[in-house]
Formats: C-alpha cells, structure tokens, sequence
C-alpha cells in the first residue's frame, strides 16, 4: 500500500511544480490518507468463545453488541460485522506497532539454545544479529531485559565455541569428557529404567508361578480321576455276544453233515448284536473328558513354564544393570567461582596471623570492692 502512495505523491509534487494549484494538491492528500484503510493504524483482535478470532477494528460498540470492521485477504478486503457480547471471549486492543513488535517478539523464540547440544558458530551469529536487531528497531520494548539477556547467553556460548568446547548438560568441557559423560548419562537412564521395572517384572513372576501351581494341582487331581476311570473301565464286564448258533447241528444224516458248517442266526433268540452298556459308555465319555483336560493342562503348564524361564532370565539383567550404574556426579562449579575459591584459601595461608588480644582479668567481688571504698 506504501508503494502505491508514494509514487501518488511524487506524481502529484511534479505536477504540483508545474502550477497546479496547491489546493488542489491538500484536497489530493487528504483523500489518500481517508482511503487508508483503517486496518493500518489500529489492530484489535476479538476472541469468540467458539475460538474464532477477528481481527480488525472495532467501529462502534454498546453494551449488547459491537460493530467490527475486519480485514480479509491479508488486509486487501475490508467488511464489517456485527457481533453480540453475549459471544465475545475477549478484546485485544492494540496499536499496530504494538502489534508488530509483539510479532517480532515472537519471532526471536524460535531462537532457543539447547542444554545439551551446542550450535554453530554461524548459527550464533545470526541469533546475536537478530536480537540487536530487534533492540535496534525498537529499544523502548517491555522485552529489552529479555533479549539483553539473550545476547549475553549467546555471546557466552560462541565464546566457548570459539574455545574449542562443547556442551553437555548445561555445562561447557572438553569434546572427550563429553564422550566419557554421555556413556555415563546412557548409563545411568537405563538403570533406572531397570530400577523402575524390576517390581513390577518379580510380581509378574510371583504370579506366574502361582498360576503353575495351581494348574499343576489341577492336573494331578485329573490324571488320578482318569486312572479311577481307567480302572473302572477294566473292572466293568464284557456284555458283548455273538449273538449266532449253528443251524443243522442235530440233524443227522447227509443233509445235516452239509449244512453243519452253514452260520444262520438263532431263529429262538431276537436278531440283535448286545453292544456296550450304558455304564460303559458313561465311564468312556469321563475318560476322554479327563484326557482333554490333562492335555488342556499340561499345554497351560508348558506356556507359563516358558514364560517363568523368560523372567528369571531377564531379572537377574536387570539387577546387574542396577548394580553398575556409575554415581551421580554433582555438578561442577564454574570457573570463576574455583578461582575465587583458590585465591580465598591462598589469602588466608599467606596472611600473617592476627595477635590475640589480652583478656580483661575477671571483676573483683562485691565485698572487696566495699572495702577498697571505706578506704578511699
């Protein structure tokens, strides 16, 4: 919108100098500046309690509702609408460049140092660059003590940098201490990883083994009703017959000798084959009832005997884990506050000992200070 301005009034000052009336020219520059679109000098934002945000300026507003003139289509576009107060959240009133350097503000959060990884030297740079510059584009900010601040950390890190040290930890060493302290810090994680996951790993194995044992009692209370079903099975007697006599054994002559070998049924008795009694079959249904069972079993047994294997096996990993975790170490004070600490302890060893004052002798009693006065 500035372009177009600017090459309005140039145009206009040219043909100002060729005796346009200067009239003409303020009625010219007023128009401009009324066409603005209002958008430019004043930003409020309107929050709804849907979660819309409108953002605009408020034109008119009463107690019930507010009349808003919102930008569209990054500000080429300018409508107005009306909203109600019973559905406003909240009213930002504030200026454009208050709105810029808040943007701005912004912005310079993305420029974050990491505790435990440091950044290139080109990557301080550009950060350093940006902080000044937003000082520089706006030094009276609420901000100014946060982005000093800012600097001074940055400018702190790339000195390091520049020293040839890296960082871990928040702290600032040599590139093979670092090496030996992350080795250390992995360490360390996974034994309390360890730490964290043995109970609940030995009161699943507890639980297990109970498990085990009681289907292993269950089995052996089935295998011994699978022998008693065996047993009464083979104590039961055999109700099957052939159920067939010979036809023409007592018949003599030629025509009984050929038809002595002939097998017919018994024409007394009923054409019918005995088969196993009801008995039998009930004591066969309860034997591979049982068998199913103690097959079932001993599956169960085999799954939760691997499972156990499994946890005892990984258990005693873990405590060895817990048991190698190197000690925390405290964290180490920064140099100056080692060298001021070297230089109090070399003070004090340097200095000549102080001469110890005489202690005042002890007050004379009452009763010989009354006699030193009746002599006085």
């Amino acid at each position: 919108m500035a372009g177009p301005i600017m090459t309005l009034l140039t145009t206009i000052w040219n043909t100002s100098r060729n005796r346009t009336p200067v009239r003409l020219v303020c009625w010219i520059v007023a128009g401009l500046l009324w066409l603005c679109p209002p958008a430019l000098v004043i930003a409020d934002t309107v929050t709804l309690n849907s979660g819309e945000v409108l953002e605009g300026r408020i034109v008119s507003e009463t107690d019930d509702q507010l009349m808003m003139e919102v930008a569209l289509f990054s500000g080429t576009i300018l409508t107005r609408r009306e909203v109600a107060k019973a559905d406003v959240k909240s009213i930002a009133r504030e200026s454009l460049a208050e709105k810029q350097e808040k943007a701005a503000y912004t912005a310079l959060t993305k420029n974050a140092l990491n505790p435990d990884q440091e950044l290139g030297k080109d990557e301080y740079a550009a950060g350093i660059a940006a902080f000044q510059s937003f000082l520089a584009k706006y030094p009276n900010s609420s901000h100014a003590d946060d982005v000093n601040k800012r600097i001074a950390d940055w400018s702190a890190e790339a000195s390091n940098i520049a020293s040839g040290k890296v960082k871990f930890a928040g702290q600032w060493m040599p590139p093979e201490m670092k090496i030996a302290r992350a080795e250390q810090a992995r360490q360390r994680a996974e034994s309390e990883s360890a730490r964290n996951t043995l109970p609940t790993l030995k009161a699943h194995l507890a639980d297990l083994q109970a498990q085990r044992a009681a289907a292993a009692a269950s089995v052996t209370v089935v295998q011994a009703k699978l022998a008693a079903a065996q047993a009464k099975h083979a104590a039961l007697p055999d109700t099957r017959s052939s159920g067939t006599t010979a036809v023409g054994a007592d018949r003599g002559g030629l025509a009984g000798q050929l038809t002595q070998q002939i097998k017919v049924p018994n024409q007394t008795e009923p054409d019918t084959a005995a088969g196993p009694s009801p008995e039998q079959v009930q004591v066969h249904k309860e034997i591979a009832l049982y068998e199913q069972q103690v097959s079932q079993g001993q599956s169960s047994i085999s799954a939760l005997d691997t499972k156990i294997q499994e946890l005892q096996t990984q258990i005693p990993k873990l405590e060895e884990t817990v048991k190698l975790a190197p000690p925390e170490r405290a964290p180490e004070p920064p140099p100056a506050a080692k060298t001021n600490a070297a230089s109090v302890a070399r003070q004090k060893a340097t200095q000549p000992a102080k001469p110890t004052k005489a202690e005042p002798p002890p007050p004379d009693p009452w009763y010989k200070r009354a006699l030193n006065w009746f002599h006085k």
